[in-house]
């Protein structure tokens, strides 16, 4: 007899003396939905896109280049099958910033937060007449990126006005703008993201547990 069974016999032999006259055992759940792979296809699909994350995609700007980073192990949708990673691809419209000999980094326009500085500039010293000579950081990333829906800045740190570089307007399907507090909120964002990745990866897994395409 095993050390469980061995557990549950004591408890129901003495569970008069314990006052757990009424106590029974909860029965196992099945957390499984083995009957995923049987729904229409245009349902996974919903389900698949319902449960993409947004997450924080870093882009800074150094000598002319550009660098994006990105939380590791973010994209559990990317891992759970093939399904799921061709349906997230499809419609999180997911593209690959990382240069050719690099890591992967994907960023999704529709859904990610593309995080940077957008260079403040004093207003005084911000006139129309040298915005020409000015260079934009969001003209390295155009068109490419041009249906970005969400940023987030670094915020202006001092008590003085000012404005950024970056001409906002020049993304047109621009929903939210988010103020980064500081790194600390960023982090904790990512980290709150990060616990909702790897339930999703580990309820995806199970869903598609009767599926034989999985992606490893």
């Amino acid at each position: 007899m095993d050390s469980t069974r061995d557990i549950e016999s004591f408890i129901r032999r003495d569970r008069g003396s314990m006052g757990l006259a009424h106590f029974s055992f909860p029965a196992p759940v099945d957390t499984t939905f083995a009957l995923f792979p049987k729904l229409p296809s245009e349902i996974r699909c919903q389900i698949w896109v319902a449960a993409i994350t947004p997450r924080i995609v870093k882009w800074a700007r150094k000598n002319d280049k550009n660098t994006f980073t990105a939380p590791s192990r973010s994209l559990p949708l990317f891992a759970t099958c093939r399904e799921s990673r061709d349906t997230v691809i499809l419609y999180g419209d997911y593209r690959n910033m990382a240069s050719s000999h690099l890591s992967p980094v994907y960023f999704s326009p529709l859904f990610d937060h593309l995080f940077f500085d957008p260079g403040w500039t004093g207003l005084r010293a911000f006139q129309p007449q040298s915005l020409p000579n000015m260079t934009d950081p969001l003209d390295s990333i155009l068109p490419h990126l041009d249906m970005t829906r969400n940023i987030m800045v670094h915020p202006n740190y001092t008590d003085e006005r000012k404005r950024p570089t970056a001409l906002f307007e020049k993304l047109p399907h621009l929903q939210q703008l988010l103020v980064a507090a500081d790194e600390r909120s960023v982090r904790l964002f990512i980290c709150k993201i990060r616990f909702s990745c790897s339930f999703q990866l580990e309820f995806g897994a199970k869903i598609c547990s009767q599926t034989p395409t999985f992606w490893y």
